[in-house]
């Protein structure tokens, strides 16, 4: 999919800074991670300054973070408006100063994804009835999935625009562009479904337990309206039954 068909994409400038002004006064938390690493931090928005096309970070309280983020060669940053999640990315950043505080720097974006909140709305998926899905590296659009075929894998959450993978042993290509074509997604107690997902991005975690986990963001491409109705019927499912368990029911 070109980038000008992508509905998310926000690319037009004086909408993109105001967005950035936006997290800026409302000091919306901005996670900022290096592509294929296990590091991150949560930072804020100091400034947007569109003189000099900067945004201004807040840096890390430990040096050393913030020199990794200075050498990285691509860092991602996901925050979100109005629980509207908003992606975006840079290939440089810059230690500098604010108001004589040490900073970082980062040139406006040129665009950034902003999902809808309709899109956006996702359950996590119950530990103890996982949902699955099985992706054959290679499948060409017209090829069928045959039982055995494969690599079945745990799904963190779902919504009506994508899911979450956890990839455990690390073994599926996570590079973003990436397709996977006749993938089958299993629903309990709604059915199994083939669709085709993109790779969005990658983000290895540390779970509790201390086990290495690699976190892939999909989306569905091309998805069928009837496999988008079943999929909403499964997040309603899994949204009735967790709000009742919290109610005490």
């Amino acid at each position: 999919m070109h980038q000008n068909d992508n509905p998310y994409l926000v690319t037009v400038p004086l909408e993109i800074i105001g967005l950035l002004r936006a997290l800026e006064r409302r000091q919306a938390l901005v996670r900022m991670h290096v592509q294929d690493r296990p590091i991150s931090v949560v930072t804020t928005i100091l400034d947007v300054d569109v003189q000099d096309n900067k945004v201004i970070l807040d840096h890390a309280a430990a040096e050393d973070l913030n020199q990794i983020f200075i050498r990285a060669d691509f860092v991602r940053f996901e925050t979100a408006l109005d629980s509207v999640p908003i992606f975006f990315s840079s290939s440089s950043i810059e230690a500098c100063t604010h108001d004589g505080l040490p900073a970082l720097a980062i040139d406006i974006p040129a665009s950034l994804s902003r999902l809808q909140r309709r899109e956006s709305y996702r359950v996590s998926i119950p530990a103890l009835e996982p949902a699955l899905c099985t992706i054959v590296e290679g499948a060409s659009p017209n090829s069928t999935l045959s039982t055995g075929d494969g690599i079945s894998v745990e799904l963190r959450d779902i919504s009506s625009s994508g899911l979450a993978i956890m990839d455990y042993g690390k073994i599926i290509n996570y590079e973003p562009g990436t397709l996977y074509h006749n993938c089958l997604l299993d629903l309990p107690r709604v059915g199994s479904f083939p669709i085709t997902i993109r790779v969005v991005r990658c983000i290895n975690e540390v779970l509790p337990s201390q086990r290495n986990c690699r976190r892939i963001g999909a989306e569905f491409v091309d998805l069928p309206n009837a496999v988008l109705i079943m999929i909403q019927r499964y997040i309603g499912m899994v949204e009735r039954e967790q709000s009742a368990r919290r109610k005490g029911f």
